[in-house]
C-alpha cells in the first residue's frame, strides 16, 4: 500500500508484451445478470497467483451491450471507481475501468463478487481470494507476509533501514574491504607502454582531491610511486549525489593489454 493507491500483481506476461502461460485451469461460474432473465454460465481462469479478479473489456461489453460508449468503454456510472493499480508480475500495469460486482454461483455457493474491468486479451481472471472461498483450490502450505528476515536466526533484529545494516554490522562499515592475497598482472609481450597526459581538474577541486588520495594512500589503497614507470594512467573525479568526491581510474588502453585469465564455471 502506497497512500491510498493499493498495487494488485496479476497474471504474468511474456518479454514481447503478450500475455502468455503453459498450463491454464478454468472453471465454469453461474452468473446472474441484471439485464438478463435466467442463469448464464462464465468460463473463468483460476490463478492462484493473481490477487484479485479481473474480466475483459470485451467479455464486458458482451455482458452489458448498453453500457459501453461508442469507444467501446464502460459509460460513466456503470463501473465502480477504483484507485488499485493493477500490475502483471513483468511489472508492467495494466489499464484498468473500475470495477463491478456481480453475483456469481458455484456448486450451490452464490456470492457477489468484484472483478476490474481491464483492457486485456486474457481471459476472464479468477485470483486467490475468490478461488479460496468457493473452493476451486486447497492450499497445502502458509502464506507469510513479512518486511524482512532476521539478521541473526538465534536474534530478534532485523533489517528496516540502511542503518539497521550498519548497526547490525558496525565492523563492517568502517573500512575498505579487500580481498586477501595478491594477484600478479601479466601484459601481452608486443605491448607497447602508453603515458597518458594529466587530466585538468578545477582549481576549486584540488585540495579536494589531494585530500581524497591522501586518505586511499592512508588506506593502503593507492601508493605513491616516486621512481619512473612505464605505464600511467589518467584519474577521473566525479561528484557523487552525497556531495563527496569519487576518484576513478581510467585504464582503458592497459585493459587492452592485459592477458587475461579463463576460468570455465562449472554446472550442475
Amino acid at each position: 500500500m502506497a497512500g491510498d493507491v493499493e498495487r494488485m500483481f496479476l497474471y504474468p506476461v511474456n518479454q514481447k508484451g503478450d500475455n502468455t502461460s503453459r498450463t491454464e485451469a478454468f472453471a465454469n461460474l453461474d452468473i446472474v445478470l441484471p439485464n438478463r432473465k435466467g442463469i448464464h454460465e462464465l468460463k473463468v481462469k483460476v490463478d492462484t497467483g493473481a490477487e484479485g479478479n479481473t474480466l475483459p473489456l470485451r467479455t464486458f461489453r458482451q455482458m452489458f451491450p448498453k453500457h459501453v460508449d461508442q469507444n467501446g468503454h464502460p459509460r460513466p456510472g456503470t463501473t465502480n471507481k477504483e484507485t488499485a493499480i493493477l500490475t502483471a508480475y513483468n511489472g508492467s500495469d495494466i489499464l484498468q475501468h473500475g470495477s463491478i460486482d456481480i453475483k456469481y454461483g458455484y456448486m450451490g455457493l452464490w456470492k457477489a463478487i468484484k472483478f476490474y474491468v481491464v483492457t486485456s486479451n486474457r481471459p476472464t481472471i479468477l485470483g486467490l481470494p475468490s478461488i479460496q472461498d468457493f473452493k476451486l483450490a486447497t492450499l497445502h502450505c502458509s502464506i507469510q507476509r513479512t518486511t524482512c528476515a532476521p539478521v541473526d536466526p538465534l536474534s530478534n533484529t532485523t533489517i528496516n533501514s540502511i542503518r539497521d545494516l550498519m548497526e547490525a554490522y558496525p565492523d563492517q562499515f568502517d573500512r575498505i574491504g579487500n580481498f586477501p592475497g595478491e594477484y600478479h598482472i601479466i601484459l601481452c609481450f608486443n605491448n607497447l607502454p602508453l603515458v597518458h597526459a594529466l587530466r585538468k581538474c578545477p582549481i576549486s577541486m584540488r585540495d579536494e582531491i589531494k585530500a581524497e588520495l591522501d586518505l586511499m594512500v592512508s588506506l593502503r589503497i593507492i601508493k605513491k610511486i616516486d621512481e619512473p614507470t612505464d605505464w600511467v594512467s589518467s584519474i577521473v573525479n566525479v561528484r557523487k549525489s552525497n556531495g563527496k568526491l569519487r576518484t576513478c581510474l581510467d585504464p582503458k588502453y592497459l585493459n587492452k593489454n592485459i592477458i587475461r585469465c579463463h576460468y570455465k564455471t562449472p554446472t550442475m
